[in-house]
């Protein structure tokens, strides 16, 4: 599985604009993010191309700000990130480590 990390939204959507191919999942957390709902209009874009999970806090989802946008998951903080790894290898159809 490859794996790629980025500083924020804006940094993954100019890497999925610049190349080819498509990644399996993209997990975005929109809670630390400066501007969640401009965030989250910049992924909903691209949910038709990719599969979306998105990790936010309690008052972003409550706000209905996510709602109907086709994320594939939408996470509440916190996060277990052994979970979320189960999760994310489950996903994606693989069991290595």
């Amino acid at each position: 599985m490859e794996v790629e990390a980025h500083e924020s939204v804006r940094s993954a959507l100019e890497s999925l604009e610049a190349g080819p191919a498509m990644p399996s999942l993209l997990v975005a957390d929109l809670a630390e993010s400066d501007d969640p709902s401009a965030d989250a209009e910049q992924l909903a874009r691209w949910t038709a191309r990719v599969s979306i999970w998105v990790i936010a806090s309690l008052n972003l989802i409550t706000s209905k700000l996510l709602r109907g946008r086709e994320f594939e998951l939408i996470l509440t903080r916190p996060v277990d990130v052994g979970e979320l790894v189960a999760q994310i290898k489950q996903r994606v159809g693989t069991d290595s480590p």
